[in-house]
């Protein structure tokens, strides 16, 4: 677009070489002897005359005006001349012939004023846009906080109190009043509770000081408010303010907390429990979940993974999951780190969300024939042998005890009448001997039989010599035992189960024996501690073991795996065998008290905590304070907080004035989301020692190792 120019000159003025200089340059040219007030849509203004004469013009140089260039006829002019609104100035016409030049600069000059003014045209219509737009997000705003049933406020925190500056219609209906009457007002004289009104200043200056919303359930007359409290000073400003949000969720908090409950409850039995659990998704073919005991059976933690990752050939599986809500069947599994393991598996269908879901129970399935251990065999009959054993054993010894008696305080009598009263007591004697020997073999099977049960910390020698005496007929009959029972630490397995792998090695090793004498033949036993190991070990000179993959060693292989242990078999032909048994050695373990009138919660608590910690549960917290006060001893005491007859806060202050040396020792189990404000300070002022239910395994395990450290540091 061309530019435009005005030429002004005085009446008999030549300026025609101007003009023409002009047009040449593309300008259009405008002629005129004076300044107009359109003059300001020129892009260019030429001014011709003396210095008087342009004095007198007033230049529009507001923003966005013309370019304004002078021409004047004499040099001196340009010293009288004001310089205020001229771009440019040329001695005319002296100077004619560098109008050109001048010209092309001046257009540069119009150009930036053209870019300069556009820019800023802009810049008015978005600040006018933006203007008319928060005009209208204002007036939804408003619009919004009449009619939300979230009661709305602006808070300042006052001495000891908050004023209301402003609240919308529903917070007004929620004090009994209207927007106005609260303005102003503080919360005292709105009939705000005390309680209430201490809680929401405490909750409001944190916020104002970390300069951060906060978010607080917070109980007020039997209802639960949820608050949501933004700040909206500087931290250092010394008027606290801020935005206070609150809804009424006391049914929503009722119905959390049933769902956590039973969530919770699902956990521990799901978790705790004893049998292999897993949870299949049938349509992505995938293990989403799984639980300690599938974890100990082959070695898969509870993350999500492909089922082809655990089960070989899972097709079949998984189709029969699909067809049948409920079922069984067979799988081979795959051990993490290698091997094969066939399981017996049923199911049963559940829902999640959407997903076609199956919990499956895994069992390692016993291969080959039905094996003489002693949960076939043994297990079940030795209990009751022993029992039917025990009972006429000790009338029998009673009596004898009686009638031997008798005759030592009628002997004299006896021998002069020519009765052997000595061989009467001798055979007494030989008799209660006897009878004391069968009492003792009837309490091994007892003690064999009953000892399996939840792996703790077991004493190897004990199990060693339990077997030994339970085969020391048949052993003594083959071969001379000799026994090297070195200090050994405890081994994290059952005596029961220990016991039975030792008699399946010494029964393997006695079998094996070639016929002879006992004297030329040795079974060598001994117990030897490795690092973080105990070795088991049963030598022979002369035989060998049975076949590694039946019979007795069968067995003992599955049971040394199930106890986390290894097995190993050296052989010399002529020169008998060599059978090692390696365990894990078992850390120490601490006492814990568990206080929780939830017998259920408890007992799966207990569970979690058994495999590392000699756990005693306590539902009444009056008996464990009487436990306590009378010097029982624990490393760890966990308490819940809400319980009936006596709290767990009037139990810790209980054990501060009694027993302070426990005080660093307690921790809290809590699950109440209706918490008084009592409580939880109480548990803030804690540093740490408090842990929410529902919580995992491996969370609450953690927790108490942390508070064992804490309390020995």
């Amino acid at each position: 677009m061309a530019l435009s120019s005005l030429l002004i000159a005085p009446h008999g003025q030549d300026v025609s070489a101007a003009a023409a200089a002009l047009a040449e340059r593309g300008f259009v040219v405008h002629r005129a002897e004076g300044l107009a007030a359109d003059a300001r849509v020129h892009d260019l203004l030429v001014l011709a005359g003396g210095a008087e004469v342009l004095a007198r013009i007033e230049l529009p140089v507001t923003d966005g005006g013309p370019v304004v260039l002078a021409l004047v006829p004499e040099e001196q002019d340009l010293l009288r001349l004001p310089r205020l609104g001229f771009d440019d100035f040329l001695v005319w016409p002296r100077d004619a012939h560098l109008l050109p030049a001048r010209l092309a600069f001046l257009e540069r000059r119009i150009a930036n004023r053209h870019r300069w003014a556009a820019a800023k045209a802009r810049e008015e219509t978005v600040r006018r846009q933006e203007g008319e737009g928060l005009g209208e997000a204002g007036t939804a705003l408003g619009a919004f906080l009449d009619a939300t049933p979230q009661r709305v406020a602006i808070l300042e925190l006052a001495d000891g109190d908050f004023v209301f500056i402003d609240v919308n219609p529903a917070c007004a209906r929620g004090l009994r009043s209207t927007v106005e009457a609260v303005r102003g007002k503080r919360g005292s004289e709105m009939g705000v509770s005390r309680e209430v009104i201490e809680a929401v200043s405490r909750h409001a200056r944190e916020a104002h000081r970390s300069g951060r919303a906060l978010q607080v359930d917070l109980p007020a007359g039997g209802d639960v408010l949820s608050l949501t409290l933004i700040p909206l000073a500087p931290a250092d400003s010394p008027r606290a303010r801020v935005a206070c949000i609150s809804e009424e969720v006391t049914a929503r908090r009722r119905a959390e907390q049933a769902l956590s409950e039973s969530e919770e409850k699902y956990r521990l039995l799901f978790s705790a429990g004893p049998e292999a659990l897993a949870v299949v998704d049938l349509d992505a073919q995938r293990m989403v979940d799984a639980n300690d005991a599938f974890a100990r059976l082959l070695g898969w933690g509870n993350d999500e993974r492909p089922l082809r990752e655990v089960v070989q050939e899972p097709e079949a599986l998984i189709a029969g999951m699909g067809r049948s809500p409920e079922g069984q069947g067979a799988a081979i599994c795959r051990r993490q780190g290698g091997g094969a393991v066939p399981v017996d598996v049923r199911w049963t269908a559940c829902g999640g969300r959407g997903r076609h879901l199956a919990l499956a129970a895994v069992r390692e399935r016993a291969e080959g024939p039905p094996l003489p251990d002693r949960m076939s065999t043994v297990g079940s009959l030795a209990a009751r042998l022993a029992h039917e054993i025990d009972h006429p054993l000790g009338s029998v010894l009673s009596n004898t005890a009686f009638v031997r008696a008798e005759l030592e305080r009628t002997r004299a009598a006896l021998l002069g009448a020519g009765v052997p009263a000595d061989d009467l007591l001798q055979a007494l004697h030989e008799n209660a001997q006897g009878a004391e020997r069968a009492r003792g073999v009837a309490r091994d099977l007892a003690a064999f039989a009953g000892a399996g049960g939840r792996a703790g910390a077991c004493d190897v020698r004990e199990a060693v010599e339990l077997s030994l005496r339970l085969l020391a007929n048949e052993i003594h009959a083959r071969a001379r035992l000799v026994r090297e029972l070195e200090p050994v630490p405890p081994v994290k397995a059952d005596a029961g189960t220990v016991a039975e792998v030792l008699l399946h090695l010494l029964t393997s090793a006695v079998r094996s024996l070639p016929e002879g004498p006992p004297d030329a033949t040795e079974i060598r036993v001994a117990t030897r501690a490795r690092p973080g190991l105990v070795a088991i070990e049963v030598r022979d000179n002369r035989g060998g073991p049975s076949h590694p993959g039946g019979g007795s060693l069968a067995a003992c292989q599955r049971l040394v795996r199930g106890l986390g242990g290894t097995f190993e078999i050296v052989t010399q032909p002529g020169h008998g065998a060599l059978v090692r048994v390696l365990l894990p050695a078992a850390a120490v373990r601490g006492r814990v008290l568990l206080v929780d009138d939830d017998e259920m919660v408890a007992r799966a608590s207990s569970r979690m905590l058994a495999d590392e910690y000699e756990v005693t549960v306590e539902n009444d917290p009056r008996a464990a304070l009487d436990r306590l006060r009378g010097g029982e001893q624990f490393d760890a005491v966990l308490c819940d907080v809400m319980m009936p007859g006596l709290n767990g806060i009037d139990l810790y202050e209980e054990l501060r004035r009694a027993r302070p040396e426990l005080e660093p020792k307690i921790g809290f189990l809590t699950g109440d989301p209706f918490a008084s404000p009592r409580v939880a300070d109480f548990l803030a002022g804690l540093g740490g020692r408090s842990l929410e239910k529902p919580f995992r395994m491996d969370v609450l395990r953690e927790f108490v190792r942390k508070l064992l450290r804490e309390a020995k540091g």
